[in-house]
């Protein structure tokens, strides 16, 4: 995405909200990485509602703006690079094996909440299974 689009966006969010001192850069960060997620949940949905189905979303009542580009991401999704890097990425989806919910800090933030838990527990007087 352009620099110039991105200025255009963090502009819009900068005009609803106050931020503290010295930290406007950090949240800048993070709102670009929630909007990335966010476009491409909102591109798989497209995908998945009305690429695959072969449909056409009803303009007239949302997504207006993106009538213009229908056809072009229709045509990409259905592009040899597209379907190549579909099958990669299914082929990959099903390689795995351990599936990720810690939530978005993970182990940084899990472990000292269990170390905290298991501490509690043995200032109570019980010994937890693992320390067993």
């Amino acid at each position: 995405m352009p620099d110039s689009e991105k200025d255009l966006l963090w502009k819009e969010v900068s005009l609803h909200f106050n931020f503290p001192q010295g930290k406007a850069d950090k949240v800048k960060g993070w709102a670009f990485k929630k909007m990335a997620i966010q476009f491409g949940s909102f591109k798989k949905k497209l995908v998945a509602n009305f690429v695959n189905k072969g449909l056409t979303p009803n303009f007239d009542k949302v997504w207006k703006k993106q009538r213009e580009w229908w056809n072009e991401f229709v045509n990409y999704k259905h592009s040899a690079d597209s379907m190549t890097a579909s099958i990669q990425g299914k082929m990959n989806a099903s390689k795995k094996t351990n599936f990720h919910r810690l939530g978005p800090e993970g182990y940084k933030v899990a472990v000292p909440k269990w170390e905290k838990m298991e501490n509690n527990l043995i200032v109570k007087g019980i010994v937890p299974q693992t320390l067993s």
